[in-house]
């Protein structure tokens, strides 16, 4: 929400550049580990404090980098224009769902399930996927893997195909 005050704004970062800052958050959790790493009094707590503390560095990093934009006093400022992704952008990106639903549509079914389970929001746990598919535990990383290379090469080969058909032939064979 941005805040005017008298011809000044401050704008929150746009939704394109905001992947920036996850390695800067990244590079920063780890080394406050580092840091901090004789403080903590659970070692087999670390993993909620990596979280914690990713969730505040993300904060902070919002934090310092919204930035001020000015503005004609006699102008009122309703804030930044909401992004809208370009005509294009959205053609394109219902473009590649459709080849991605195409393509998962090739794995097996329990493939596909696994798939929509892990991508549930919000995510479905390890336990009711084992429950719901009959898979151990221990079988749901791998089995993740495994269906990810798969879908990974129908994709290559639907993106190979897509190239393939909308390339001119070569000058030579036109001309030929």
């Amino acid at each position: 929400m941005p805040i005017s005050c008298t011809g000044v704004a401050v704008a929150e970062p746009e939704p394109d550049t905001l992947y920036v800052f996850g390695s800067d958050v990244y590079q920063t959790t780890w080394m406050r580990l580092i840091e901090h790493i004789d403080r903590l009094d659970r070692p087999d707590r670390v993993g909620s404090w990596l979280a914690a503390t990713a969730r505040n560095e993300c904060l902070r990093c919002l934090a310092s980098h919204k930035r001020l934009v000015l503005s004609p006093e006699d102008v009122a400022f309703d804030g930044p224009a909401a992004y809208e992704p370009e005509v294009d952008e959205a053609l394109l990106a219902h473009e590649r769902d459709q080849t991605v639903r195409e393509a998962m549509s090739h794995l097996p079914r329990r493939w596909q399930r696994l798939l929509e389970l892990l991508m549930a929001d919000p995510p479905t746990s390890y336990a009711e996927i084992s429950d719901e598919l009959g898979l151990p535990v221990g079988s749901i990383g791998p089995t993740r893997g495994r269906c990810l290379a798969r879908l990974r090469v129908l994709l290559d080969e639907s993106y190979g195909r897509e190239a393939a058909s909308t390339h001119s032939p070569p000058l030579a064979s036109i001309s030929g």
